[in-house]
């Protein structure tokens, strides 16, 4: 299977959470980010990084009321035209060496 960072699922609700360090009447972005496990943690706080920017940069969410909670499930847990997909792998990394990531040596 191969993967990157260049594709990501988002489901959006509405909702008045008051929680953390939100003022009154401020945004609040809660997102949940359930993804195949093998990822590094640098990685995964990464996207963190990136999410609580672009939330800011695109609907004002204030960095200090973004929270990202990870959810690690192996790769049988993603399920994609019927069939299961593999647990991630280093080698599908958007900076891994091609001969990696095209499966060759």
């Amino acid at each position: 299977m191969d993967t990157g960072t260049d594709h990501v699922g988002v489901i959006l609700a509405e909702t008045d959470p008051r929680i953390g360090r939100a003022a009154d009447g401020e945004p609040v972005a809660v997102v949940n980010a359930g993804v195949r496990a093998g990822r590094t943690v640098e990685q995964r706080h990464e996207l963190a990084r990136r999410l609580t920017a672009a939330l800011g940069d695109r609907f004002g969410v204030p960095e200090h009321t973004v929270y990202v909670v990870f959810t690690e499930h192996p790769g049988e847990d993603f399920v994609l035209g019927g069939e299961p997909l593999a647990s991630w792998d280093a080698a599908e990394a958007d900076d891994a060496p091609p001969t990696e990531r095209d499966g060759r040596e």
